[in-house]
This record gives C-alpha cells, structure tokens and sequence, in this order.
C-alpha cells in the first residue's frame, strides 16, 4: 500500500508531482503536511484555490481540478535520505498522466489553453485577496512547456 493515495481523477487541469511524502505527511496520511510546509498557502496566493487549504482538506483540491501524486510511492522522508530505486519513474511513463500530456501539448499549441473555464470564486470565509501572485509563484514552483 502507498504511503500516500494518489489524488488523481478525470479532468484535472494541473497535477503535482512531487518526489516523495515528507515524515510529516507520512504520518499524518496528508500530503504537505509538515508544520513549516507553506505548499497551501502557496496554491491560494498564487490563485489556484480560492481558500487556503489545511492538509487534511486534500481531497478538496480535485473539486478545483488539482491533482497530487508522488514518484517515490513506498519510501518517505528527505529526498537525500531516500533509497535508491525508490523513484517509480517507469510507471508514471507508462500512465495515462504522461499519456494524456500530448493532447495537452496539442492545446497549448493551438492556444485552446486560454479557453479552459475560470475557476469558481468561492468564498467561504476564510479567502484573503492573493498578494504578489506572479512573485510567489516564480519563488515556489517551476513551469515547464
């Protein structure tokens, strides 16, 4: 059994790959749990959900159409600490993720990308008007084309 599910689902419009669960994580059974982890407050800064998730809402990210899953899928910790061979590249090769990225490439090309509809503006309470979106996104993540 994996440390952590893959939250995957049809429709996504972005999936996370991360190497592997954090200790944190693995413990908690949620994704980006550790205490100093700011992957939530990240993905609502820079606009992707419109409230700051907890760890514990993970489930939550597929209603805004994000996925999450790890190469590493039975071994956890630093990615320094980790053994090696633990990375389940051949697998996500073999998926439909990596499948399925070809038509997305397509898209892209044809530019149906800027058609994909806008995500709900839901504010349940807890949203805060996102600051310096495009600095913190630069900061936290990589955009690959």
């Amino acid at each position: 059994m994996p440390i952590l599910p893959d939250l995957l689902g049809p429709g996504l419009k972005l999936v996370i790959v991360g190497t592997a669960a954090g200790r944190a994580s693995a413990k908690q059974g949620f994704y980006y749990a550790g205490k100093g982890n700011r992957f939530w407050r990240v993905l609502h800064e820079v606009g992707l959900t419109p409230i700051e998730l907890q760890p514990a809402e993970c489930g939550r990210l597929l209603h805004y159409g994000i996925g999450l899953t790890d190469l590493a899928k039975y071994a956890s910790g630093m990615d320094a600490d980790l053994p090696k061979g633990c990375f389940d590249t051949e697998q996500l090769r073999r998926s439909r993720l990596v499948r399925n990225s070809t038509t997305t490439q397509e898209q892209r090309s044809r530019g149906s990308w800027n058609k994909t509809p806008r995500r709900s503006s839901v504010n349940d309470g807890r949203s805060k008007t996102p600051s310096s979106k495009s600095k913190e996104l630069n900061r936290h993540t990589r955009l690959f084309s």
